[in-house]
């Protein structure tokens, strides 16, 4: 009983953490949702933008295939990549931004020393917004560091991406079958 009890009162305790949004009312709630939506935004419209295309050159270029889900499983995967390539640096800058605020405008050490090295902490902040966040990433780790974890994305972006598209062509196939059907056969 006195386990429960103890176990209802952290609860409590960190309901009440939680409701305050770390004491910055709705400012410290929406922190960090700028970055969120970019990344979310690119991702999304990349992902569907580059399947259809994907579509439209298969059936431009009349491909044939043994069975109708290799087509959209490879357009899939064309998605998946262009996801990648396309919306990791949101991913990024989002991430970064929101260790940042995990740890009250720290960071790790190593991004500390090189932060410290180009004499670039504002007032305590590591980065001010998503271009400073950018321009400090590019300008210290390089162009590059913006792709970093590019493999492991693929790798949970691929099945992902893959299975959706195939479910939802699928889905689509149902629905456009039952939508055709006479009325006298329903």
């Amino acid at each position: 009983e006195q386990g429960l009890r103890i176990v209802a009162q952290r609860r409590v305790q960190l309901t009440k953490e939680h409701t305050r949004f770390g004491g910055a009312g709705w400012r410290g709630l929406s922190r960090g949702m700028g970055s969120q939506i970019l990344r979310i935004g690119v991702g999304g419209c990349t992902q569907v933008t580059a399947y259809d295309c994907a579509k439209s050159v298969i059936a431009h270029r009349q491909w044939s295939f043994p069975d109708e889900r290799i087509p959209q499983a490879l357009c899939a995967l064309f998605a998946a990549v262009a996801v990648v390539v396309v919306a990791t640096p949101t991913d990024v800058i989002a991430s970064r931004m929101y260790v940042v605020w995990l740890h009250g405008g720290n960071a790790s050490l190593s991004t500390i020393a090189w932060l410290v090295v180009a004499q670039d902490i504002n007032d305590g902040q590591l980065y001010t917004g998503i271009m400073d966040c950018v321009s400090k990433i590019v300008r210290i780790e390089g162009l590059s560091a913006l792709w970093k974890g590019s493999v492991p994305r693929f790798a949970r972006t691929a099945p992902h991406t893959v299975l959706t598209f195939v479910l939802f062509e699928r889905a689509r196939s149902i629905v456009l079958d039952l939508g055709s059907e006479a009325p006298e056969k329903r």
